[in-house]
């Protein structure tokens, strides 16, 4: 019976952790919905990058792509638009959550099957950095490497529905 007590608690406090503002960022409530990618900017030293992202595709192919968080269950997918006769039109499913630290919020995520059990048999997945969260806005950082040098991948998104329908 103690230990029900304690699991109970302790998904009480789980299941209720990321639905409040974290350092003024915004939670799970917020990120319901479907929103789209408007514009990608690269942070670092001078150049030209080419960045693969997720181990999908190039960044030039996220551009427009869109992404469903679904708060209740932590499911979600993102569309990948055909930007180009390099950029392969392609869905994928991910299973999502937030990560906190002392300082920062992360989205992080992993590829997922229909039945949303991981497709990494190593449980790996992809973490982004949130700059910011509100009901309408959204910015994200990755961080990437081109020829062993790091730069950052910012991604900034517009909701365009509250559709939560996989």
């Amino acid at each position: 019976m103690k230990k029900l007590i304690t699991l109970g608690l302790i998904l009480i406090l789980v299941g209720c952790g990321s639905t409040k503002d974290f350092n003024g960022i915004a939670g799970k409530k917020a990120l319901k919905g479907e929103w789209q990618v408007d514009q990608l900017e690269f942070f670092g030293a001078e150049g030209t990058y080419k960045a693969f992202m997720f181990d999908m595709a190039d960044s030039y192919c996220f551009k427009n792509s869109t992404w469903m968080f679904i708060p209740n269950n932590y499911t979600g997918k993102f569309t990948l638009a055909s930007n180009s006769s390099d950029c392969e039109s392609t869905t994928a499913r991910i299973r999502w959550s937030f990560f906190d630290t002392d300082t920062q919020r992360y989205i992080q995520f992993k590829y997922t099957d229909d039945k949303n059990k991981s497709l990494d048999p190593m449980n790996g997945g992809y973490r982004m950095k949130v700059k910011s969260l509100s009901q309408e806005n959204m910015k994200l950082e990755l961080e990437v490497a081109h020829q062993g040098k790091p730069f950052t991948v910012e991604m900034s998104m517009s909701k365009i529905s509250d559709n939560v329908v996989l």
